[in-house]
């Protein structure tokens, strides 16, 4: 829910029209949204139509931004009660670790392994900087 802010912001920045297909395949590699050269020149051809001289993609997804929360809206929750077997596939900074053979108290029953763990995680993100929150002072009055 969270990431539903940034959402129309990253739509409204996004580029919207290209010189040629390929120069549409170029940005969405060059931006980010797809890093692999050989599934953009696959997917990104579909999402486009020919306008004019130039092409632009073929769904407006600001016109869905009313339905946004209603898909999210207890997503977590449906999939945590799911009775079934549960993949949960990420972009980003998201990390899942699952250590089968340990309690609750994670810390305690695999020190080391949770200790690399949490050194491995901060020395690949170790580039991400974070606001510090400035903590909250009451009226001294």
């Amino acid at each position: 829910m969270e990431a539903l802010k940034g959402i129309s912001s990253f739509i409204k920045t996004r580029k919207n029209e290209f010189e040629s297909v390929d120069d549409a395949i170029k940005w969405s590699v060059k931006s980010g949204t797809i890093r692999n050269l050989g599934s953009a020149r696959v997917s990104i051809p579909p999402l486009l139509k020919k306008r004019g001289s130039s092409h632009v993609w073929k769904t407006d997804l600001m016109a869905s931004q009313h339905y946004w929360e209603g898909w999210f809206i207890g997503l977590s929750e449906k999939f945590l009660s799911a009775s079934a077997a549960k993949l949960l596939i990420l972009a980003g900074r998201y990390q899942l670790l699952v250590f089968p053979e340990v309690g609750h108290m994670v810390q305690e029953d695999a020190p080391e392994r949770t200790a690399s763990a949490l050194v491995e995680f901060w020395k690949r993100n170790e580039k991400l900087v974070l606001p510090v929150k400035k903590p909250f002072v009451g009226n001294k009055g």
